[in-house]
């Protein structure tokens, strides 16, 4: 599902002002308020939430925004402080349903959180099915069958036939590579783009079809390097 969001780098604000000046410019530029660069009167909280609500209002948005707060351990060397609990209540303070805050931080400070329990989200690894869902519906992925349709626009085979067979492809390299790669999306794209026109080569060159998975694979293992690209 996809999902509006604004990603802030504290790291390159250098005051709380710059901060909630940037925080606010960029959630106008989503909703499509075209508006200058407004600098805010105050940098008290009770400015900035106001300021959100109206932004909100004013835009007539009633759909959900994340706003990401990236490196907030950074805000513990602003001259004015601001506790990082008040960035997750961002959306109660001001009066926002629409707004999901999320922080990214390096250094945790359990108790600016108002709680002495380590908050800790576990991203369990993804299933075979589900990697290989994602994989194939990849930009990447998509790009790569696209060149392959174009410099093979004589070939017999459609788009559909190099999707089931990038799928089956993608199959293969998972139950290869998989205790190396260890979910790592880019590794995974890598080793495939070297291999994917190897794999191919001998549907080219008339020596398979579409269907011989089995005798494709031999041919890239003769090749020597599925075996060794890693």
């Amino acid at each position: 599902m996809e999902a509006d969001f604004i990603w802030i780098d504290c790291q390159d604000c250098f005051s709380l002002r710059i901060l909630f000046e940037r925080t606010i410019c960029q959630l106008k530029k989503l909703v499509g308020l075209d508006e200058p660069y407004e600098k805010l009167k105050s940098y008290d909280l009770t400015t900035f939430t106001v300021s959100i609500q109206n932004i909100f209002l004013k835009a007539n948005w009633t759909s959900n925004i994340i706003l990401v707060f990236d490196n907030t351990e950074q805000l513990h060397y602003f001259k004015v402080n601001v506790p990082t609990i008040v960035l997750l209540r961002l959306s109660e303070m001001s009066f926002v349903p629409w707004l999901t805050t999320v922080l990214i931080t390096t250094s945790l400070d359990n108790l600016t959180w108002g709680s002495y329990h380590v908050p800790i989200i576990h991203f369990p690894s993804y299933s075979r099915s589900e990697f290989l869902e994602v994989i194939c519906k990849h930009e990447e992925s998509l790009r790569l069958l696209s060149d392959t349709l174009k410099f093979e626009k004589e070939n017999a085979m459609t788009s559909t036939d190099y999707i089931n067979l990038w799928q089956k492809f993608c199959g293969i390299l998972w139950d290869t590579f998989n205790s190396i790669i260890e979910g790592d999306f880019d590794l995974f794209f890598s080793i495939s783009k070297k291999l994917w026109p190897i794999f191919i080569k001998p549907i080219e060159e008339g020596k398979a079809n579409k269907k011989d998975i089995i005798k494709l694979y031999k041919y890239s293992q003769q090749t020597s390097i599925l075996s060794s690209s890693k």
